[in-house]
């Protein structure tokens, strides 16, 4: 705690002081501390690996402009440029700039690995829901789900939580408690604070949408523990 609350000191092996500061702007991360995570990790402006998580960090926090243009500015490696090009489709999706987003999607395609592939399905779903087009988001998401390895907990849970709104939002409740659920067992598997703490909201608002208002405080109380 004492690393993450004060500035880390000069060190004078600069490679140690590097290390430090990434572990420590990852930590941050996952604890939900956005802002930190944001600013510790911008220190590092010459890391890819860096950029990248401030994007992250920056994309929680709602500002998806500022993280798609980090990405767009940023020269990714072959092995980074999958993750990356999703990552800023993701934030121009969620802009509203959908054409942009899906320039984007055509990059990560081009470039895209196994590791990739859920990553792309789930923005590619977003798209196609907010164009209003439920019926093939669906479809991309369930066939993205019935690739993805049952013990692959970080990526099923992310799928699972997209899905889950997609069904939300199209009145299928019963399956989209059930998916909202799966969601958050995967995110506490992950050990991802945030991404428990949001699952939970967005199950407890469909409880509380159907009625079940002691359930729906579970959820709730669950989220804010």
């Amino acid at each position: 705690e004492q690393i993450l609350a004060e500035p880390l000191r000069t060190h004078a092996d600069a490679n140690v002081l590097r290390s430090a500061t990434l572990e420590s702007a990852q930590i941050l991360a996952s604890l939900g501390r956005s802002a930190e995570a944001a600013e510790r990790f911008g220190s590092l402006t010459d890391s890819a690996r860096a950029r990248l998580g401030c994007a992250e960090a920056l994309v929680r926090l709602g500002r998806y402009g500022e993280a798609a243009s980090l990405i767009e500015r940023t020269t990714w490696s072959d092995d980074e440029a999958p993750t990356a090009w999703v990552l800023a489709a993701r934030a121009r999706m969620l802009e509203g700039s959908y054409e942009r987003a899906e320039q984007h999607l055509e990059l990560a395609k081009r470039a895209t690995t196994k590791k990739t592939t859920s990553g792309l399905a789930v923005v590619d779903g977003l798209i196609a829901f907010y164009r209003g087009d439920r019926d093939r988001a669906r479809k991309i998401l369930n066939d993205g789900l019935a690739a993805l390895s049952p013990t692959d907990d970080r990526e099923r849970g992310t799928m699972l939580a997209t899905l889950a709104l997609v069904l939300h939002k199209a009145g299928d409740l019963v399956r989209a408690e059930s998916a909202y659920r799966d969601s958050v067992v995967a995110a506490k598997h992950e050990h991802d604070l945030p991404k428990q703490v949001a699952r939970l909201i967005n199950l407890g608002c469909l409880q509380q949408e159907c009625g079940q208002f002691e359930t729906a405080l579970a959820s709730y109380r669950e989220a804010s523990s």
